[in-house]
């Protein structure tokens, strides 16, 4: 039931969004994302003692450069008590945006932190492989004892050491 509520109210602003700055929007939407992930801040927002009225008034102070149909949208969850959801609707709402853009989020896990020039190389390599925009983040996984696992559009594909002697163990044990 949630998980329905939240794809309404990000298929809503994505649809709004798409008719304006989509871009201007969603990059806005990313930084409230990150203010609200904050526990005190959260807390603030979600609070039954806080006045809606004062909630708004820190808003439209805080975020008075920001386009108009996020700040309208930030009220209408607080007005209608789903402000703590906030980050799954941001979800849903980036995975419409990637979509849409033709984007594909790629994690990266590797032992040691990546060069640029290696990530620009795996970017590249994957951009001609999927046929979408890669965008990477690199993750620092100690367990792998070496190579890399690429996880996007729900796959995992493992090229590390550990996932080829976990191959080799599965196959000498039949």
């Amino acid at each position: 039931m949630e998980d329905l509520l939240f794809s309404r109210y990000a298929e809503a602003m994505f649809d709004v969004a798409k008719n304006q700055d989509l871009d201007e929007i969603c990059s806005q939407f990313k930084f409230l994302n990150e203010i609200v992930g904050n526990r005190e801040v959260m807390n603030f927002f979600a609070s039954f003692s806080v006045p809606k009225q004062e909630k708004f008034k820190v808003i439209d102070r805080i975020f008075s450069n920001f386009n108009p149909i996020v700040v309208s949208f930030f009220k209408l969850l607080i007005e209608k008590l789903y402000v703590r959801f906030f980050g799954k609707i941001w979800y849903r709402f980036k995975l419409l945006y990637n979509n849409f853009k033709g984007i594909e989020e790629v994690q990266v896990f590797s032992v040691v932190k990546l060069t640029e020039e290696q990530l620009q190389n795996i970017k590249e390599s994957l951009e001609k492989k999927i046929k979408k925009t890669v965008e990477l983040e690199n993750l620092l996984d100690e367990s792998l004892v070496g190579g890399l696992i690429f996880k996007y559009g729900g796959k995992t594909f493992d090229a590390s050491l550990r996932g080829r002697l976990n191959k080799l163990k599965l196959q000498m044990a039949q």
